[in-house]
């Protein structure tokens, strides 16, 4: 495991940490994390999101559909997530119309909730405008991250209400150190 692996898990941690201490109840950070890999086979996005207070996402289906939501007990939830992540979570290519969001399914425990699903972006997500309000109308100080790529690939975008959308654009590689110096590009 490299260092800026570590380097990342830990950042994640950092944020995630003192909300996981504290339990369920008083957790004062809202965030979610999605982890995203593009699928050039497919050409498609494969998305892992990653809600950190399920009771969140309940209340922001729950004020679209005008009644209280259970993630596991109320029919057709899945339905109602795919409409607010076509809504709050939207992916625009380079001169084009948004992408579609082709649910793939879900994962609810007491503390978090996965969602999963795809977006197809045949030229792949450089230059897509992703726009991230998720649980905006539930929390002011929510934070959305999406996370690209494994390794030394990655790449994230950090959403808030003062900046919901960002252009995605893969950065630039570290630069190659001399053969014969002793810097370890991953330790930087």
């Amino acid at each position: 495991m490299t260092r800026r692996t570590i380097l990342g898990a830990l950042t994640i941690a950092a944020a995630v940490g003192p909300a996981v201490a504290l339990g369920g109840e008083a957790h004062p950070f809202h965030i979610t994390i999605a982890e995203a890999d593009y699928n050039a086979d497919s050409g498609t996005l494969e998305v892992a999101l990653r809600v950190y207070n399920p009771g969140d996402l309940e209340a922001a289906l729950g004020r679209r559909a005008g009644e209280r939501v259970d993630l596991e007990r109320t029919e057709n939830v899945d339905a109602l997530i795919l409409a607010y992540l076509k809504e709050a979570l939207v992916a625009t290519p380079p001169g084009g119309d948004p992408a579609p969001i082709c649910w793939v399914g879900k994962e609810v425990t007491l503390k978090t909730a996965w969602l999963y699903f795809e977006i197809p972006l045949p030229d792949g997500p450089e230059g897509v405008c992703f726009t991230n309000t998720l649980l905006f109308e539930v929390e002011p100080d929510q934070v959305n991250t999406i996370v690209f790529g494994r390794g030394k690939d990655r790449a994230s975008l950090r959403f808030s209400r003062d900046h919901p959308s960002q252009t995605f654009r893969r950065p630039d590689p570290a630069p190659s150190p001399d053969p014969g110096s002793n810097v370890d590009v991953d330790g930087l």
